[in-house]
């Protein structure tokens, strides 16, 4: 695995990143919680580090999943978050409030990288 620095930060991730939409939509089918807890520890077996999430993916499922699969792991995986701002009101007070919600799905001290989800 080849991983990079993120730029202004010193985060080092993986090139190669695991969106957890895929095990937490249920698009292609349904994954149990097992399953997607194996599979997201396998990734991470594997080298993956860095991990994207949204607070609309499952709603919410995504970051739980993560949080089972990675609680108390600060320090060997990156949570990338999203959020979409008009669900949770005003952007810069809902962005707030999202933030905190999610780091407490995800059973994290600190959610180091958090962006405005573009598709919704």
């Amino acid at each position: 695995m080849k991983y990079r620095q993120i730029q202004s930060t010193d985060l080092t991730v993986s090139e190669v990143g695991f969106g957890v939409w895929s095990v937490s939509m249920n698009w292609w089918g349904e994954v149990s919680e097992p399953d997607a807890i194996q599979l997201l520890r396998k990734a991470a077996d594997l080298g993956i580090t860095f991990f994207a999430t949204a607070d609309v993916y499952g709603p919410g499922r995504s970051e739980q999943l993560l949080g089972r699969a990675f609680g108390g792991m600060d320090d060997q995986v990156v949570i990338a978050g999203q959020t979409v701002s008009g669900l949770c009101g005003a952007y810069r007070r809902g962005r707030q409030r999202a933030r905190s919600a999610a780091r407490q799905r995800a059973r994290r001290r600190e959610r180091p990288a958090f962006a405005r989800h573009r598709g919704a």
